[in-house]
């Protein structure tokens, strides 16, 4: 039996879609009240027969930070998809991220170390790799440094990782996917969604920096088969595209038929514009909706490397031109 976790979010109901098409028996787990409506608009993206395939799931309810509720759930299991994961560049997250990222993934690794669990995949995230500083491409092994630059998500998912790699040390056949920024169809605050709003608002600023992309659908498809592969104790980065932010808005701009960015925004403009985000979050109790972080890493230039990927599996990826086509539609 399989068992995803993080199964409600984008990236794992696209999983599910997919690990359906085996025979094996597929286990998901939530929280008691998490809703199914992303899993239900996924499958219904892809098939005549969603409500069908949904009820070949087995759903256990869990909590990621409750290490019994998720040793119960392993039950009868012999592979894990480890998707679940805080998302936020909000500093007062902080504690919250480490929570959901570091002590879940630990009660991950632990509970399948301990259940004797044939093969784990981690889903971590770019976020976790170093970073250069003269634009050259971050591979796998690009070393991490934290010299105080990095974000408090950022921390929590290169600790998360160091989790797996201690399951590794002990004996727990584990391989990690390093996905850059996932786009794909979903409904509620994906981060594709608060993207495309963006620009649907009409986004008129961009930054001279840039990063990675890939479509969910990649990212899916690269995790089962390097959970169908011999491979071990190996990290892998998932992307197709590295893109600027303006080329990126750009794109769904035209796409959903909007004007893209014209007007570059300097540090300056995006330093007094996280600071009037925090003001305002201050007087109406909502999380700011711009971020120190997110300010801070629009003006990065990252570059990510897909080439252990596709060298070792000839893995082609789609257009990041047609994944925002695709999602623009439905």
């Amino acid at each position: 039996m399989i068992l995803v976790t993080g199964g409600t979010g984008l990236l794992g109901s696209h999983l599910l879609f997919d690990l359906l098409k085996s025979n094996d028996k597929i286990i998901a787990i939530k929280r008691e009240n998490s809703s199914l409506s992303n899993v239900k608009h996924v499958f219904n993206l892809y098939s005549k027969n969603a409500d069908e395939l949904l009820k070949k799931i087995e759903w256990r309810n869990a909590d990621l930070c409750d290490y019994e509720s998720i040793y119960v759930a392993l039950n009868g299991v012999n592979k894990v998809y480890h998707c679940a994961a805080m998302v936020s560049y909000n500093k007062s997250d902080r504690n919250a991220l480490y929570e959901n990222n570091v002590v879940g993934t630990a009660n991950i690794v632990n509970a399948s170390l301990e259940k004797g669990i044939k093969k784990l995949c981690y889903t971590s995230s770019i976020a976790a790799l170093g970073v250069t500083n003269d634009n050259s491409l971050i591979t796998e092994k690009t070393y991490w440094d934290d010299s105080g630059q990095s974000s408090n998500y950022s921390i929590s998912k290169y600790f998360a990782e160091i989790e797996v790699w201690r399951g590794i040390a002990e004996g727990l056949n584990s391989v990690i996917v390093n996905p850059s920024i996932i786009l794909g169809s979903g409904i509620g605050s994906t981060s594709t969604n608060k993207l495309f709003d963006l620009v649907r608002k009409g986004l008129k600023y961009y930054t001279k920096g840039g990063t990675g992309f890939v479509d969910v659908r990649d990212v899916s498809n690269a995790m089962i088969l390097l959970m169908e592969s011999d491979i071990c104790a190996e990290s892998y980065i998932v992307n197709s595209e590295n893109l600027s932010w303006k080329d990126f808005f750009s794109i769904v701009a035209e796409c959903i038929g909007k004007n893209p960015p014209s007007t570059y925004a300097s540090n300056t403009m995006t330093g007094l514009a996280w600071r009037s985000a925090y003001i305002l979050s201050y007087f109406n109790g909502k999380s700011p909706s711009f971020t120190k972080e997110t300010a801070r890493t629009s003006h990065k230039i990252l570059k990510y490397s897909n080439e252990k990927l596709i060298n070792q599996f000839d893995f082609e990826t789609i257009k990041i031109k047609d994944s925002i086509g695709f999602i623009s539609k439905n």
